[in-house]
C-alpha cells in the first residue's frame, strides 16, 4: 500500500531523486577529462555516488543476496519504485550480464564503503558499467523522473 501523499511523491520525483543522481553520475561526469582539482573531492565524488547506486538497485527492487543479485520484497517503511508509479525490475527481464553487473556493483560498495574488507576484484573497472546499467533501467522503469 503507498502511504505517501501526492505532494510527497512530486516532492521525491522532483527534488529527491534528481538530488540523489546527481550525486550518483557526479564522479562519472567529473572524471572524463583529467581530473586537476583536489583528489579527495574525487574520492568523496566516488563514495557518493556508490552510495546512491547501490539506493537506486534496491529502488528498481533488486538487492544483493549471498554473493548473487535477487529481487527485493516489497514492504515495510522502504519507499519502492511502484509507489512512485514506476515498474520494478524483474530477474527474468534482466540478462545474465546485467545481473553480474549489478552484482559486482552492489558486492563492490559493500566492501568498498560500507564495510572494510577485502576487495574480490583487481580493479574497479565493473563500476561504470554499473552506473550506465542504473540510468538505463531508471529512464526505463521510472519515466518520470526528472533527470539534468
Amino acid at each position: 500500500m503507498n502511504m505517501l501523499t501526492p505532494d510527497k511523491i512530486l516532492h521525491i520525483l522532483n527534488i529527491d531523486l534528481p538530488y540523489s543522481l546527481g550525486i550518483m553520475n557526479a564522479h562519472t561526469s567529473n572524471t572524463r577529462k583529467p581530473w586537476h582539482r583536489y583528489k579527495h573531492l574525487l574520492n568523496a565524488m566516488f563514495v557518493g555516488s556508490l552510495i546512491k547506486g547501490r539506493l537506486f538497485i534496491e529502488l528498481l527492487g533488486l538487492k544483493l543476496d549471498n554473493k548473487s543479485i535477487a529481487q527485493k520484497k516489497l514492504g515495510g517503511s522502504d519507499i519502492n519504485i511502484e509507489n512512485l508509479g514506476g515498474t520494478r525490475v524483474l530477474l527474468e527481464d534482466l540478462s545474465s550480464e546485467q545481473k553480474e553487473i549489478l552484482c559486482k556493483f552492489l558486492i563492490s560498495t559493500n566492501k568498498h564503503e560500507a564495510h572494510l574488507t577485502h576487495q574480490e576484484y583487481g580493479s574497479l573497472d565493473h563500476i561504470k558499467p554499473g552506473f550506465e546499467l542504473i540510468n538505463t533501467l531508471l529512464k526505463k522503469h521510472l519515466p518520470s523522473i526528472k533527470c539534468d
